[in-house]
C-alpha cells in the first residue's frame, strides 16, 4: 500500500491538513478508532457505532502498565478505577467516535494522496537522515500491534476529526481586555542595581578540629547517609545485544536499499535569480544582452528598469514545470530563454549548482543491515517474552526463563535507585532505563515483576532478593566528604551573613553608599522580564521573583549564582500591549487555541446530544475486574 503512495503528489491541502492532523494525534492517539467487533461485549454505543470491550481493556491495560513504571508494581487496578481512570478513558473513546460521526455526516474525507503525506512527514517514522523510514515504520505498527491497512484507516479517521477542529479553532476570538491582561504580566520589565557578594573558597577556611567533624556529621546525617541498596536478579533481554548476533539476508538488504533508495537520495537544488516582464519583446532583449556577455544585474537595470529577484536555493519540484525544466538545464551562470507563466515572462539565471546526491548501496549498506537486524531483534525478543511468560506461570524460576530463551540472569548484589552500586558506579548488564528503576523499588522482598518493556523495545523482569534500607555511612569512610561539607558550610554562613549586614546598612543610607562603604560595585541590569533575562545578567532567577514582589525603590536580598546578591529595584517598565507585533500576535495564537479546545468540547457536548450515547455498565466492569489478566 506505501509503494502505492509513493507515486501520488502530495498538494499543498495535503500539507496543512498533516499538521492539523499532528493536533488530532496529541488529542486522540493513533489506535482509538480501530479494533474488530465482538457481538455482545460493547461498552458503549454512538449512534450505531459500538466501543467492543477489548478495545476500551487494551487502552486500560496501556494505561495501567503506564503507571505500574511510574508510581511501582504496587499500584492496581483498583486504585486505578477509583481515580476515575477507566471512565477517561471511555469519555475519550466516546468523543472520537462522536467527533466521527459529525465528520461523515459533514462528508468529510482524506484522499491517499494525504494519507501517504502523513506517513511519510511523520518524525516517528523517520530514520537516518530524517527521510521516511520503511523499517522503522514497520516496526512501530507491529509493536502497536496494527497492520498497515489498520493504521492507514486510522489515519484517515483521525484526518477527518482534525478537519472539524481546524474548522472550530479558526474562528477563535480572543477577548482584548484578557489578551492585554495578559500581555502586560508577561512583558512587565524592571532594571535594578546589583550588589554581587562572591562567596568565598575552601581554601580560605581553616581545617576544622576533629570535635567539629564528629560534631558535624552527627548534625547532618542525611548528607553522608548511604542510600539504600537491593540485591537483585534480572533477566534482560536487550535488542541491541540480540541483534549483534543476527546477519540479515544480503538480498533482503539489497531490497531494502532499493525501496528506501529515493527517499534517502538528496535531489539537485538551484539558487536562481528572475526578472519578471510583462512584455515578451522586452524579454527577449534581455536575454539576448546577458547571453552576449553583458552583465545581468547592469542589463536588468538598463532593459527591465529593475534589479533581478532572488528566487532561494530550490529543488526542481518546487517549480512550476516550464520554468523548472529551462532553470535545471542551464550552466552555472547563464540565463535562459524567457518562459512565460500566467504572470508574464520569467527570465532566469542561474547563480549555483548544488549537485544531487543518490546514496551508494555500499555506503549505506551497513547501517540498513543493522536496523534490518535489530527489526528481527525486536520480533524475536517479542516470542521470548511469551516463552517467558508461559515458564513462570508454570512455577519455572528465573534461572529456568533464562534457560528457556537462552540467555542468563544476572545477579546484582547492590544497586541504588539511581542504578549505581556501592562504588557510585552505574551498573552494567542490567537495563539505563527509568522503567527499570522505578520497578524495581516499587516491589517488596522475594517479589517478581512481570515481563516489562523498557523504552528501547527490550524487556525484563527483576526479583527483589533483600532490601538494605538507607544508613549513615561511618565517619572513617566519609572524612573528606565532611571537611569538604563544612567548608562550604562555612562559606554559605558567611556569605549570607555578609548580605544581611550589606542590606541594613543600605536600606539605612542609600545601597550605593553602603556598597561603597563594603568596597563593593554596582551593577546596573537591563530590562529583564519574569520570564526572559540577559544571560550575563546579574539578576539571577532568585533575585528576579523577589524583585517582582517589590516596589520601586524597595532593596531585597537573594542567592545569586556565585554567592548572594543585595539589590534596589530602580524602574518598572509596564507592557504596552500591542507594542510588539510578533509577541502579540503569538499570545493571540496561544490563547486562540485554548478557547478553540473549549470550543470543541462545547461541540461534543452538543454532539452528545443530538446522537445518544449508551454506556454498558455491565461491560464496563468486567474491564475492571479482568484488566489484569
Amino acid at each position: 500500500m506505501i509503494e502505492a503512495m509513493r507515486s501520488k503528489a502530495a498538494s499543498w491541502m495535503a500539507k496543512i491538513l498533516a499538521f492539523l492532523l499532528i493536533i488530532a494525534f496529541a488529542a486522540w492517539g493513533i489506535e482509538d478508532m480501530f479494533r474488530a467487533v465482538e457481538p455482545n461485549t460493547e461498552v458503549a454505543s454512538i449512534g450505531g457505532i459500538d466501543i467492543p470491550r477489548d478495545e476500551l481493556g487494551d487502552q486500560f491495560n496501556r494505561l495501567l502498565r503506564n503507571m505500574q513504571a511510574q508510581l511501582g508494581p504496587s499500584f492496581s487496578t483498583e486504585q486505578a478505577v477509583r481515580m476515575g481512570l477507566l471512565d477517561q478513558i471511555l469519555d475519550r473513546l466516546v468523543d472520537a467516535r462522536l467527533l466521527t460521526l459529525e465528520a461523515k455526516r459533514l462528508g468529510l474525507g482524506s484522499g491517499e494522496a494525504l494519507v501517504r503525506q502523513t506517513i511519510f512527514e511523520n518524525p516517528e517514522f523517520r530514520g537516518p537522515g530524517g527521510v521516511f523510514d520503511p523499517l522503522r515504520f514497520r516496526e512501530t505498527l507491529s509493536q502497536r500491534g496494527l497492520s498497515e491497512a489498520a493504521y492507514v484507516e486510522i489515519l484517515r479517521g483521525d484526518i477527518m476529526r482534525g478537519q472539524i477542529e481546524s474548522a472550530l479553532t479558526a474562528g477563535s476570538r480572543v477577548p482584548k481586555t484578557l489578551a492585554d491582561t495578559l500581555y502586560r504580566y508577561r512583558n512587565e520589565q524592571r532594571q535594578a542595581a546589583v550588589v554581587l557578594l562572591p562567596t568565598g573558597k575552601p581554601a580560605d577556611i581553616a581545617a576544622p578540629t576533629r570535635a567539629e567533624i564528629a560534631e558535624f556529621h552527627k548534625k547532618n546525617p542525611s548528607l553522608f547517609t548511604a542510600p539504600e541498596y537491593r540485591e537483585v536478579t534480572v533477566l534482560y533481554l536487550d535488542p541491541d545485544v540480540a541483534a549483534k548476533e543476527i546477519r540479515p539476508d544480503p538480498k533482503l538488504v539489497r531490497e531494502e536499499f532499493e525501496y528506501r533508495k529515493d527517499t534517502m537520495s538528496v535531489p539537485e537544488r538551484r539558487t536562481l535569480e528572475q526578472i519578471l516582464l510583462q512584455d515578451e519583446a522586452t524579454a527577449n532583449k534581455l536575454a539576448e544582452a546577458v547571453t552576449g556577455g553583458r552583465d545581468f544585474l547592469d542589463a536588468a537595470k538598463d532593459i527591465a528598469g529593475t534589479a533581478p529577484t532572488a528566487l532561494g536555493t530550490l529543488r526542481q519540484r518546487d517549480l512550476p514545470e516550464e520554468i523548472a525544466n529551462t532553470a535545471f538545464a542551464l550552466a552555472k551562470g547563464k540565463v535562459g530563454k524567457p518562459v512565460k507563466s500566467p504572470l508574464g515572462w520569467h527570465v532566469i539565471r542561474v547563480t549555483e549548482i548544488q549537485p544531487g546526491k543518490t546514496p551508494k548501496f555500499e555506503d549505506v549498506r551497513a547501517g540498513i543491515a543493522k536496523q534490518i537486524a535489530r527489526e528481527a531483534a525486536v520480533d524475536t525478543l517479542i516470542k521470548q517474552t511469551n516463552k517467558i511468560d508461559d515458564m513462570l506461570a508454570g512455577g519455572g524460576s528465573l534461572a529456568d526463563a533464562g534457560v528457556a530463551v537462552g540467555t542468563q540472569p544476572i545477579d546484582v548484589p547492590a544497586i541504588a535507585a539511581n542504578g549505581t552500586g556501592p562504588d557510585r558506579k552505574l551498573i552494567k548488564g542490567v537495563p539505563k532505563d527509568p522503567i527499570f528503576l522505578r520497578t524495581m523499588f516499587g516491589l517488596s522482598v522475594g517479589e517478581v515483576s512481570s515481563v516489562i518493556e523498557t523504552q528501547n523495545g527490550g524487556f525484563f523482569i527483576v526479583r527483589i532478593n533483600s532490601v538494605t534500607p538507607p544508613a549513615l555511612r561511618p565517619l572513617s569512610t566519609v572524612r573528606q566528604d565532611v571537611v569538604t561539607a563544612y567548608k562550604w558550610r562555612k562559606i554559605e554562613n558567611a556569605a549570607e551573613a555578609s548580605a544581611q549586614k550589606l542590606l541594613a546598612r543600605a536600606k539605612a543610607t542609600s545601597l550605593a553608599s553602603a556598597a561603597k562603604d563594603a568596597g563593593y560595585e554596582i551593577k546596573q541590569s537591563k530590562p529583564f522580564s519574569r520570564f526572559n533575562r540577559d544571560p550575563a545578567s546579574p539578576v539571577s532567577a532568585e533575585l528576579a521573583d523577589t524583585l517582582f514582589n517589590a516596589k520601586r525603590g524597595d532593596i531585597v536580598t537573594a542567592p545569586g549564582p556565585d554567592g548572594m546578591t543585595v539589590a534596589r529595584l530602580e524602574k518598572v517598565i509596564d507592557a504596552r500591549p500591542g507594542s510588539n507585533k510578533a509577541e502579540t500576535e503569538s499570545l493571540g495564537e496561544e490563547l486562540a487555541a485554548a478557547i478553540g479546545n473549549d470550543t470543541i468540547a462545547q461541540l461534543i457536548a452538543a454532539l452528545r446530544v443530538q446522537y445518544p450515547v449508551t454506556i454498558n455498565r455491565a461491560a464496563v466492569d468486567i474491564v475492571a475486574g479482568i484488566s489484569n489478566n
